[in-house]
């Protein structure tokens, strides 16, 4: 196994339970403690169990808290290493941040036409991927529970927020690792939240 093969498993991890162990949750030691705050957010890693279980997330997580990878961002050097070129950052989140706004206008089609109407939003382009978090946020809980049942809060905020960071990090021209940017790629999880298979079927071919 090369080491980029044995990194592979910790980097997953990393970027599906950062949303769990945050603040106080990111000084947790005790193995049964972790177990317990996994399986409480079993829906921030659900794309993890297709190829770990439990078991393995739970050991892996237990060695970055132990190593005080969730307390800093700083702390994460070992995990990514590297940068990409600018040039190709750019361009990586700018396919992401179109795909998505897609995404939300499709769905605004669909489930909030007098949303849209009322914003005269006649195109894709009319919204920006910000504002469209916040009109999801503000109005999924008014839909039906065919629509609103898979938007756990705790996942949707975490999107809303890494919306945020992609915009940010493009406007202010950010050079970030490639594991802030692969953390920036879990907005991708809107899609399916969203259930827009087309849109979904556009992130695994990025």
């Amino acid at each position: 196994m090369t080491k980029a093969q044995a990194q592979a498993p910790r980097r997953s991890v990393y970027l599906h339970c950062s949303s769990i162990f945050t603040e106080a949750n990111a000084h947790v030691r005790k193995t049964k403690n972790v177990r317990k705050l996994l399986k409480k957010n079993k829906h921030s890693f659900r794309a993890l169990t297709s190829e770990y279980n439990l078991e393995t997330i739970c050991n892996v997580a237990k060695e970055l808290l132990d190593a005080g990878i969730f307390e800093s961002t700083s702390n994460t050097p070992t995990l990514y290493p590297l940068s990409l070129p600018y040039k190709t950052q750019h361009r990586l989140l700018t396919i992401i941040q179109s795909i998505l706004e897609e995404c939300c206008f499709n769905f605004g089609r669909l489930w909030l036409p007098e949303v849209l109407k009322t914003r005269s939003c006649e195109c894709v382009e009319s919204i920006e991927l910000t504002r469209w978090t916040r009109i999801l946020v503000r109005y999924c809980k008014h839909l039906p529970l065919l629509v609103a049942a898979e938007i756990p809060d705790v996942s949707f905020r975490d999107v809303h927020f890494k919306t945020h960071q992609i915009r940010h990090t493009a406007v202010h021209r950010r050079v970030v690792s490639v594991g802030e940017v692969e953390k920036m790629i879990g907005a991708a999880s809107l899609t399916t939240v969203l259930k827009d298979a087309l849109r979904t079927r556009k992130f695994r071919l990025i």
